[in-house]
């Protein structure tokens, strides 16, 4: 999650009139429209396009209201884990809330890492992805083989789709009703990111937190929660267990996004601007509707939503959607984060959909010594891969703020790699995508800023290894000194490296059999409750030059 700093919603006074009036400033608009010369003319084919679009914008504004259902709330506080999900949020922020002197705000520093906490445990421990069913009578694999009528009590659900899958083995029919009720989902706990997103809202909102579900028109859901502390909306993608990045649809995943709506039981935004770097590419794509048409239509829409609502919700809405256009406004830029293609869905379906992304990336991050490595001569690293956690820390207790988190954040260059979590065995791994015959990752430590180089080096690179694959360990330094090793559990001294100022160290996957070989090669492999087992860990003691 990104560090901003809390701001301050007070609208300016050159545009108090601006934002006076409801129906102006419910809908976070687009900052500029079109001349009138390139808006569209409203013709027949637009006129049903638009009446179509109106019809899915009053559906999930009305479904918004499932996640406020009392006996819905209740029935998910039964099955969350709170009270560890909290304590494990306030343990990683304790000294970040000692700082605090307002007990407001250290609840609010908690519950943006709460939300941290949820997301984690919802994806790694609660929910499960399904393509096909496994077959309801052998037990075997399953294809796609069309639709099936919904029953009396798939309609109970909201499963107006009921998808008919035909088992390889036994050729029998397994039904998948695609349930639309979040409560219901509580009680499957499968499905894709609809059924994904839909129940995680309905949890956020158990907890207590503002959300609302966020709808792509390009086929995705996810959800977006308002942190009190950093007074604005955050991306929360249960899916993929990632929190605060909007642009991974678009410089991640590839997608051609065009419209993305948010719904909760009192508003209706267009905040398509929050997760775009190309904003005139994708108003070009934009043409279901007019520009003009759809805000006055969500404006129209969020009178209703509102007309009963207290003075001062109404307010508070109103300045947090003043907040949003400034928030569009700023222009977007794909920032030094790691956008890595999609991980949710087996690799068939998300080539189908063409969200694999790029698997190849130079991210060229450099770690180097702080002032405390530099005073006690000693640099460590250390990478978890359940928590998906680098330490940076000579010292064996270490606090938050020597946390790195995202694995793929930090390297300094990445082919074919992605991060593995298996809910069957509750494990957890680095591994090369699926199809690719070989792959490799590299880390760069430099430290000739200081005026101290290697006196001793020792690298802990935990690695498992099935039928022939391979994985080659190499520590190089600037010098051209070279320490190589095949990957195993041993902790590996490299002598050879003394004197070096800048290392890199790097694993080269390949080998294994049969359509699976891309698992035969992990790095890291743990369980996912392993929270404090670090199976990377590179030591470095330093000398005077």
């Amino acid at each position: 999650m990104k560090e901003r700093s809390q701001r301050n919603l007070q609208i300016p006074q050159q545009a108090a009139l601006a934002v006076s009036g409801r129906s102006n400033i419910n809908q976070a608009s687009p900052p500029v429209q079109p001349p009138m010369s390139q808006q569209q003319q409203l013709t027949p084919q637009l006129a049903r396009s638009e009446e179509e679009f109106y019809t899915k914008l009053e559906i999930w504004a009305q479904h918004a209201h499932l996640y406020e259902e009392k006996d819905a709330q209740a029935k998910a506080l039964s099955i969350i884990p709170v009270d560890d999900l909290r304590s494990k949020a306030i343990t990683f922020v304790q000294r970040e809330i000692e700082n605090t002197t307002r007990p407001d705000q250290s609840n609010q520093i908690i519950a943006d890492y709460l939300l941290l906490e949820l997301l984690h445990w919802f994806k790694n421990s609660f929910f499960t992805w399904v393509d096909n069913p496994l077959c309801s009578i052998c037990g075997g694999r399953t294809t796609i083989a069309g639709n099936t009528p919904s029953t009396p009590d798939d309609l109970k659900w909201g499963a107006t789709r009921v998808e008919a899958h035909r088992c390889t083995q036994c050729q029998a029919i397994t039904r998948f009703p695609r349930y639309n009720q979040p409560s219901k989902l509580l009680e499957t706990r499968a499905g894709r990111c609809g059924e994904w997103a839909n129940c995680f809202t309905l949890c956020c909102r158990a907890i207590g937190f503002e959300a609302r579900a966020v709808i792509d028109w390009t086929d995705h859901v996810w959800t977006e929660v308002f942190s009190n502390y950093q007074q604005r909306w955050l991306h929360c993608d249960p899916c993929e267990d990632v929190c605060d990045k909007p642009l991974l649809y678009e410089a991640g995943w590839g997608k051609e996004l065009s419209y993305i709506i948010a719904f909760s039981c009192d508003q209706v935004v267009d905040v398509t601007w929050r997760y775009t770097a190309k904003s005139e590419e994708v108003r070009k794509r934009r043409q279901e509707c007019r520009e003009n048409w759809l805000i006055q239509t969500i404006s129209g829409l969020n009178q209703k939503l509102q007309a009963n609502l207290p003075k001062e919700r109404v307010q508070l809405l109103q300045l947090r959607s003043f907040a949003e256009m400034l928030e569009f406004l700023a222009p977007k830029q794909t920032d030094q984060q790691s956008y890595g293609g999609r991980t949710s869905g087996s690799l068939a379906w998300r080539q189908a959909r063409g969200e694999v992304g790029n698997t190849s990336n130079n991210h060229c991050f450099v770690f180097e010594p702080s002032e405390h490595d530099v005073v006690n001569k000693k640099f460590r690293l250390r990478y978890c891969a359940s928590t998906d956690t680098y330490v940076k820390s000579s010292d064996d207790i270490h606090n938050k703020q020597d946390e790195l988190k995202g694995w793929d954040n930090y390297t300094y260059q990445i082919d074919s790699i992605f991060r593995k979590v298996e809910r069957d065995w509750n494990m957890v791994y680095l591994a090369r995508t699926e199809g690719a015959t070989s792959a490799s990752l590299s880390w760069k430590i430099d430290l000739s800023k200081t005026n101290l180089s290697i006196e001793s080096l020792s690298v802990f690179a935990s690695t498992a290894i099935y039928e022939d694959g391979q994985v080659m360990w190499t520590v190089k330094g600037e010098n051209g000194a070279t320490k190589s090793w095949v990957g195993g559990k041993e902790v590996i001294e490299c002598p050879e490296l003394r004197g070096c100022q800048e290392i890199t160290l790097s694993a080269f996957l390949s080998g294994g059999k049969g359509s699976v070989a891309w698992q035969h090669t992990q790095l890291f492999r743990q369980s996912v409750g392993d929270q404090n087992e670090y199976l990377l860990d590179v030591q470095i003691n330093m000398k005077n030059n």
